[in-house]
């Protein structure tokens, strides 16, 4: 990746959870991060965390953290030449991915839905992202 570019690889989460498992995903992002920063020692990258629109705004923007450094700790353990070039945070339920539809803030509280508030509609919303920076 460029810099100012997504790293090509999404680690996506189930309902409420912030935990990282083993996933050839996270292996895959973890190893990428570690090539970049081989070929250029300068590198940085954000980790961004994501929530869908279940719960509470204030509760999915602590969620969308939690995801963001419980990846940034995943890699940093398992490549720890990485400390000190990764940054994390939350956007929380901000930048819905709707499956079907649109993300609109109808109450204007903040408080973000997907039309179509199906379970696979809401599920691409809670995942992490890593930017090149």
């Amino acid at each position: 990746a460029k810099r100012g570019e997504s790293i090509p690889i999404l680690i996506k989460f189930s309902l409420n959870n912030d935990k990282v498992t083993y996933s050839q995903s996270i292996k895959n992002l973890a190893q990428a991060i570690d090539e970049m920063l081989t070929e250029d020692s300068s590198a940085k990258f954000t980790i961004t965390g994501y929530a869908s629109a279940r719960g509470t705004a204030e509760y999915n923007r602590g969620l969308s953290e939690r995801r963001a450094a419980n990846v940034l700790s995943y890699i940093e353990k398992k490549y720890p030449q990485t400390k000190g070039h990764i940054t994390s945070y939350g956007k929380g339920e901000s930048v819905l991915i709707c499956n079907e539809g649109f993300s609109e803030d109808t109450r204007g509280d903040g408080e973000y839905s997907c039309v179509g508030n199906g379970e696979e509609n809401q599920s691409s919303s809670r995942r992490v992202e890593v930017m090149k920076r």
